[in-house]
């Protein structure tokens, strides 16, 4: 891909009452590229929903990496420095043919379904070949 090619790529930010994740755009095909950030919610039962949900979340990523649609994802840690650190939200860089398919995905999501991830918002961006 030249630097002069624009791939159709979307920032999605998750959003919970006390934190605002920002992420940045991976990919490298002229498909609409995401990487999404989800924070949970923060109230004092939100651990345990996503650790009710963890299974059929996980399933359902395997499922949607198998397809190619996620390329990869992982939990985001309260504390990178201990091991006693919590999730607090989630990351996936997805590539999908249109903004809609990567929403779909995401308000299909048991996380989302089930209260653990707080909300998100899907901004235009511009991929840097690099």
């Amino acid at each position: 891909m030249s630097l002069n090619k624009l791939s159709k790529c979307f920032l999605i930010n998750v959003l919970s009452a006390n934190r605002l994740s920002r992420a940045s755009i991976v990919g490298n095909k002229l498909r609409f590229s995401t990487k999404s950030a989800a924070s949970d919610h923060d109230d004092p039962d939100a651990g345990a929903r996503r650790l009710s949900s963890r299974s059929e979340h996980l399933s359902r990523v395997k499922e949607f990496k198998e397809s190619g649609l996620i390329v990869t994802g992982g939990a985001i840690l309260s504390d990178t420095k201990s091991e006693d650190a919590t999730m607090i939200g989630s990351v996936m860089i997805m590539e999908a043919d249109n903004e809609d398919e990567v929403r779909k995905y995401i308000e299909e999501d048991p996380y989302v379904i089930n209260k653990v991830w707080a909300g998100y918002e899907i901004l235009g961006f511009k991929l840097a070949n690099v």
